[in-house]
């Protein structure tokens, strides 16, 4: 509500703004303490509003793997900052549906190894296949 009296009045509140970043609750990631849609989107700022009360960090990945520790932090990182799909480590996990490794990376057709992007923290990867 203040960003948009704000917007409307033509008016910012850049000394309120810290760009540090707090979690996002409802798209699971993390984002900085600045106005969104407004010049201060501008550069490399992942404005997600101001912060009211929110717990900030000086990095993302602080972030990421304080309020969000369920998340693997690279794909919580390539939430809040990438329009792209997260890659994925490479390393290997048990995937229990086919009953196989697979390896941490998007799903397709050409390469039979990837079995996906792991998003849960809680899934253990190994270095190679022999390992899982």
């Amino acid at each position: 509500a203040m960003e948009q009296c704000l917007l409307l009045g033509g008016g910012m509140d850049s000394i309120s703004a810290t760009n540090l970043w707090y979690v996002n609750w409802k798209e699971e990631n993390c984002v900085q303490d600045c106005l969104a849609q407004t010049g201060e989107t501008a550069g490399d700022l992942i404005c997600g509003g101001l912060a009211q009360n929110e717990e900030l960090f000086e990095t993302v990945e602080d972030c990421c793997s304080t309020k969000l520790h369920w998340i693997t932090e690279g794909v919580c990182v390539v939430k809040s900052t990438s329009v792209e799909s997260p890659q994925g480590s490479e390393k290997w996990y048990v995937q229990y549906t086919d009953q196989k490794c697979v390896q941490d990376c998007p799903k397709d057709q050409v390469d039979p190894t990837c079995g996906g992007v792991v998003d849960d923290a809680r899934v253990p990867l190994y270095d190679n296949p022999a390992l899982c």
